[in-house]
């Protein structure tokens, strides 16, 4: 069975690049833009992992994911940080808040699809 992979980003363009690459290799991907409403999905149907923007409309991808860690439903799914913010505190801010890597945009698809690979063999 397929493993899914959903994408919470605000970009269009960079959402349904990841999309298109992430399908290529045989995950099932659900995307949305904002975070609010990803938040709602995710908890109503759990992904095996979560590709997450820090700047979001809503709810702050940081918001998004402490609230997911401290959810016992959503704590042990892997969670990648992929944003365009690259202080060390925002990367500091995500590593606290539970995410399990962090990426800066800009992003080579092949090192993404290495680390959701990685993270999804270590969840199963």
């Amino acid at each position: 069975m397929a493993k899914t992979v959903f994408i919470v980003e605000d970009d269009y363009d960079i959402a349904e690049v990841l999309k298109f690459n992430l399908v290529n290799k045989g995950y099932n991907v659900v995307w949305e833009e904002n975070g609010e409403e990803a938040y709602e999905k995710i908890i109503k149907s759990v992904p095996d992992l979560l590709i997450l923007d820090l700047a979001l409309p809503g709810i702050s991808g940081i918001e998004i994911c402490r609230y997911l860690k401290n959810n016992p439903i959503t704590k042990k799914m892997p969670i990648i940080i992929l944003t365009a913010k690259i202080k060390k505190e925002d990367r500091e801010a995500g590593i606290n808040a539970g995410a399990d890597d962090f990426i800066t945009k800009p992003f080579t698809l092949k090192d993404v699809l290495k680390r959701v690979e990685k993270l999804i063999k270590i969840s199963v």
